[in-house]
């Protein structure tokens, strides 16, 4: 039991900090050329992560050819994906699309559901649209969408990845070897874009630094909650428009709208009920 609230409690705190990362990502993605943005960003990380990442030379994974080629392919189409949608587009959107992501990802990990289960999954989803239904947009272009969907499908083969390779690696090394590879291909599209690069304030080095910081914290989280309780793990992500309007409400004295606050009810009352239906929140 105790290790289940560890368990929830990583899992929350992953959602925590996966609810403020866009706004930092947005900010300094729109402030330097993305390719530096995410060198620099997973070039910090992996600096802070070199202890870890110098063990792994120990470690004799068992991956085929095809396996480590599946799992390249989704953290480049995720990250790369991700950070140009958040980029390009209203946040709001980014939270709507990536609702989605929780079916697909449950999906993939090949869990029995029952029909109990999916009703209030879907009642997931509509509390995230009640959250947002009186959010404005803007005009949006067909590659940022087109960039969604991609974040949103190889986020779940990602999901997948690091269920299947748990077997073999500490939660800290999963961290650790998704970033070394993200920090590599990315430094390939660096010099693929010509090696850009400006000057920066300290503004953008303090968020950069949080992100290289924050952002495998919350991998980490996520992935040890994803071994105890992986479907918690899964079904949590729709509280991140949840703890989003926290941080406004507590930060910068904003104010929750009516269609706000009974969606929050909704996400969090339907993801309590997901993990009942499924005999606890240990499955």
């Amino acid at each position: 039991m105790f290790l289940n609230i560890q368990s929830i409690l990583a899992g929350l705190g992953a959602v925590l900090i996966w609810s403020f990362s866009p706004v930092l990502i947005k900010v300094q993605a729109l402030a330097m050329p993305l390719s530096l943005f995410l060198v620099l960003r997973y070039g910090l990380s992996t600096v802070l992560l070199s202890p870890l990442i110098f063990q792994l030379r120990k470690e004799n994974l068992k991956v085929s050819i095809s396996g480590w080629l599946g799992l390249c392919i989704c953290l480049v189409a995720h990250l790369g994906c991700q950070v140009f949608a958040i980029r390009e587009l209203p946040i709001v959107w980014y939270v709507v699309f990536f609702s989605l992501s929780p079916l697909i990802s449950l999906l993939l990990v090949q869990r029995k559901l029952s029909w109990q289960t999916w009703f209030y999954i879907g009642l997931c989803v509509i509390g995230t649209w009640v959250f947002i239904s009186q959010e404005k947009l803007t005009s949006i272009s067909l590659s940022s969408v087109i960039a969604l969907v991609v974040t949103v499908l190889f986020w779940a083969g990602l999901t997948k990845f690091m269920k299947d390779i748990q077997s073999q690696l500490s939660d800290l090394k999963v961290t650790a070897l998704s970033n070394l590879i993200s920090f590599l291909l990315f430094a390939g599209y660096w010099l693929v874009d010509g090696l850009p690069f400006q000057s920066m304030n300290f503004s953008n080095f303090a968020s950069i630094f949080v992100l290289s910081l924050g952002v495998p914290l919350g991998f980490f989280l996520f992935s040890f909650c994803l071994r105890k309780t992986p479907v918690f793990a899964i079904s949590s992500q729709y509280l991140e428009p949840v703890f989003g309007a926290a941080f406004g409400v507590l930060v910068f004295k904003e104010v929750m709208t009516l269609p706000q606050q009974l969606g929050t009810l909704i996400i969090i009352a339907a993801a309590y009920k997901i993990t009942v239906s499924l005999k606890g929140i240990a499955s």
